[in-house]
C-alpha cells in the first residue's frame, strides 16, 4: 500500500477528500465472553479483515468485537481527522487512542450511554482524532451490541467532514419533510373519505418514518437522544408495523383474497406472525430481532410475488406497486454494496435507502389516487347506466299498470317472506340454532299462564357446561363453538319433542328448557338421560378430571300459583344448577316440588 496506507496502517495527512473507508484496513478480534479489557485485547490473537468497503458486519451477535488499525502523521504539523461511524445502532462503542507507551485517550459512545458523552454531535458516532508531527498510535475500537452488528467507519480530514455531516443531515431532513407531506396529505384524504386504504398507507409511511429516524439517527438527534430501549427497537418494532400496513394495503390494493388467494393466505400468516412479534421484540429483544430479520426479508419477497402476480392478471395497481417495490430494493441493495465495498460511498449510495423509500411513498401514492379515479370514473358511470336503467323501467312501468302491479304483488310477498324470516331470525340463537333468551322469556311467560290456568305442573332446567372457560383457553374458541353446538344437539334430541317443550340457549355456556306438565320426578329422569346422553358423546376436555365434556343441571318444578311468577321458577332452578357444581360437577340436582 501506498499514499494512505503504510505498512497496515494510515498516514491521516494524506487523507483524500472524501473520505477513506476503513473496512479493509482493520485486524479484529472477538470476545465471545465480553471480559477482554484493553491489555488483554493487545495480547490478542488479531485476523486481518476480509471486508472490501466500509463497513465490517457479523450480523446478530453476543459477542464484544475488537478492531484496531495503526495511524501516523507523515507531517510536520498536528493533523486532526474525524473518525465517523454512521451506525446509530451500535450499542456499546468504545474508541482508543493507544500510544506506544500504553497509555491512551478513550471516548465511551454507543446509544446504551448519554447522549451529552459524544464527542461530536449528532445521531451516528464521530470521533475526532488528533496526532502531533511524526507521532503514531493504535485506534483502537470496541463494539458490542443487541442489533445487528456493523461498524461502517471512514476517517475524514477535519475540514472536509463538517460539509459532508451538514450534507448528509440536508438529505435525512429533506426525506423526512417528504414523508411527513405525503402522510398527512393521505390522512386527510382518509379523514374525508373513511378509505381504509388511505388509512393504512399513512400507517405504512409513518412507520416506515418512524424506522429510518432511528436507523438514520434522526430520531436520537432530536427526538430521544436518551432512550436507549427505543433506539434499540425503533427499526425493528416501526418495520413489524410498516410491514402490517403494507400488506393490508397490499390486500385492498391488489384485491389478493379474490384474485390470488393462496398468495393471500401467505399475507395472513404474516401479518399474523408480525403481530406477534411485537410484543416479543419489546420484552425479549436479542432472541426475538434475528427471527425478525428472517420474517422481513420473508414478506419482502412475498409482497414482491404479489405485484408481480398483480402485473401478470393486468391489474392497473399492481404495475405501481411492482415499479415502487422494486425501486426500494433496489436502493437497499446500493446501500449493501457501498458497505461491501462493491460501490463507492457516495450521496446516492449513503441515501439511497432514504431515496427509495421516498419515491416508494410517492409511487404508492399516487397508485392511491389513481385507485380514487378510478373508482370515482366507475361510480359516475355505474350512476349513468343506474340513472338509464331507471328512466326506461319508469317508462316500461307506465307502459304497462300490469307489470307494475304484478311487481307490487310480487316485492308485496318478497317484504312478507323477509320479515317472516327476520322475525325467525329475532328468536334464533346463531351458534346453536335453538331459541334465544328472548324466544325463551316469552314462551316461559306464556307456559306459566297456561300451567296457572288448567293447575298443571310446569318443569325448567337450567344446564351449563363444566369448567368451560378451561376448555375454551386449552382447545380454543373455535373448539368451544363447536362443543356448545354439540350440547345443543344433546338437547335437541332429548327435550323439545312434545309441544310447548323448549330448548333454548340462556347465554355463554348455559342452555335452559321448558317442560309443561313435567313434575319433579319426570324432570329429574329427563334431566339424569340428558347427562348420560352428554357423557355418551365423550367429547374430549383435557381439563376435566373426567377427561371429557360434562355439564351440571339444575331442575324445578311447580305449579303455578297466582303469588308466583315465572322468574321465581327460573331463580329456583338457578340455585339448584348452584348446587350440582357445588356438590361435584356432572349431576343433576332437583330443587323441589311446588
Amino acid at each position: 500500500m501506498s499514499g494512505v496506507a503504510w505498512a497496515g496502517g494510515i498516514d491521516l495527512q494524506a487523507l483524500p477528500a472524501d473520505g477513506l473507508a476503513l473496512g479493509p484496513h482493520w485486524e479484529l478480534l472477538q470476545d465471545a465472553d465480553r471480559k477482554l479489557d484493553l491489555d488483554g485485547a493487545v495480547r490478542g490473537d488479531w485476523q486481518p479483515s476480509t471486508a472490501s468497503g466500509e463497513a465490517v458486519s457479523f450480523g446478530y451477535t453476543g459477542a464484544a468485537v475488537w478492531l484496531r488499525l495503526p495511524l501516523r502523521n507523515g507531517g510536520s504539523q498536528p493533523v486532526q481527522a474525524m473518525l465517523d461511524i454512521s451506525y446509530p445502532l451500535l450499542q456499546y462503542l468504545d474508541v482508543m487512542l493507544l500510544a506506544p507507551d500504553g497509555t491512551a485517550v478513550r471516548h465511551e459512545t454507543g446509544y446504551q450511554r448519554a447522549f451529552a458523552q459524544r464527542p461530536w454531535p449528532g445521531g451516528n458516532f464521530s470521533v475526532p482524532v488528533t496526532l502531533a508531527p511524526g507521532e503514531t498510535r493504535t485506534l483502537m475500537l470496541r463494539v458490542a451490541s443487541a442489533n445487528s452488528l456493523i461498524v461502517p467507519a471512514r476517517l475524514w480530514r477535519a475540514d472536509a467532514f463538517p460539509r459532508f455531516d451538514q450534507r448528509r443531515l440536508a438529505v435525512q431532513m429533506l426525506y423526512f419533510g417528504l414523508a411527513l407531506a405525503v402522510g398527512l396529505y393521505n390522512l386527510v384524504i382518509f379523514l374525508l373519505l373513511r378509505d381504509a386504504s388511505f388509512g393504512w398507507y399513512v400507517l405504512f409511511a409513518g412507520s416506515i418514518a418512524a424506522a429510518l429516524a432511528c436507523f438514520t439517527g434522526i430520531g436520537s438527534n432530536f427526538l430521544w437522544p436518551d432512550a436507549p430501549y427505543w433506539q434499540q427497537r425503533g427499526v425493528n418494532v416501526p418495520g413489524s408495523v410498516a410491514a402490517i400496513a403494507l400488506m393490508m394495503f397490499s390486500r385492498r390494493m391488489l384485491r389478493t383474497p379474490q384474485t390470488m388467494p393462496r398468495l393471500d393466505l401467505g399475507l395472513r400468516a404474516l401479518i399474523a406472525l408480525n403481530v406477534l412479534l411485537i410484543p416479543l421484540l419489546m420484552g425479549w429483544f436479542a432472541q426475538t430481532a434475528p427471527f425478525w430479520a428472517v420474517c422481513s426479508a420473508t414478506t419482502a419477497a412475498l409482497l414482491l410475488a404479489c405485484g408481480i402476480t398483480g402485473t401478470l392478471q393486468r391489474q392497473r395497481s399492481a404495475y405501481f406497486f411492482v415499479v415502487a417495490f422494486s425501486v426500494l430494493l433496489v436502493a437497499v441493495l446500493l446501500g449493501h454494496m457501498r458497505n461491501l465495498g462493491v460501490l463507492p460511498s457516495n450521496l446516492i449510495t449513503s441515501a439511497g435507502t432514504q431515496a427509495g423509500s421516498a419515491v416508494d411513498l410517492l409511487l404508492l401514492s399516487l397508485a392511491l389516487a389513481d385507485r380514487y379515479a378510478r373508482m370515482r370514473a366507475d361510480k359516475e358511470q355505474a350512476q349513468a347506466r343506474a340513472l338509464q336503467a331507471e328512466q326506461a323501467r319508469v317508462q316500461a312501468l307506465t307502459d304497462s299498470e300490469r307489470v307494475l302491479e304484478a311487481r307490487v304483488l310480487e316485492r308485496t310477498a318478497a317484504l312478507e317472506a323477509a320479515n317472516r324470516q327476520l322475525e325467525l331470525m329475532s328468536q334464533t340463537d346463531g351458534l346453536t340454532g335453538l331459541a334465544n333468551r328472548r324466544h325463551f322469556d316469552a314462551v316461559l311467560a306464556a307456559e306459566w299462564a297456561r300451567a296457572q290456568r288448567a293447575g298443571q305442573p310446569l318443569g325448567l332446567g337450567l344446564l351449563d357446561a363444566d369448567l368451560f372457560k378451561a376448555y375454551n383457553d386449552r382447545m380454543g374458541h373455535v373448539a368451544g363453538d363447536d362443543c356448545l353446538r354439540q350440547i345443543a344437539a344433546v338437547l335437541a334430541e332429548t327435550v323439545g319433542r312434545r309441544s310447548g317443550e323448549l330448548v333454548a340457549r340462556y347465554g355463554g355456556e348455559e342452555f335452559a328448557f321448558i317442560v309443561p306438565g313435567a313434575g319433579a320426578a319426570q324432570m329429574l329422569a329427563l334431566g339424569e338421560r340428558i347427562v348420560a346422553a352428554l357423557r355418551a358423546r365423550a367429547l374430549p376436555h383435557p381439563a376435566s378430571p373426567t377427561g371429557h365434556v360434562t355439564a351440571s343441571i339444575g331442575l324445578a318444578a311447580e305449579v303455578p300459583v297466582a303469588d308466583r311468577h315465572p322468574e321465581l321458577l327460573v331463580q329456583t332452578a338457578d340455585e339448584a344448577l348452584y348446587a350440582a357444581k357445588a356438590a361435584g360437577r356432572d349431576r343433576v340436582w332437583l330443587a323441589h316440588e311446588g
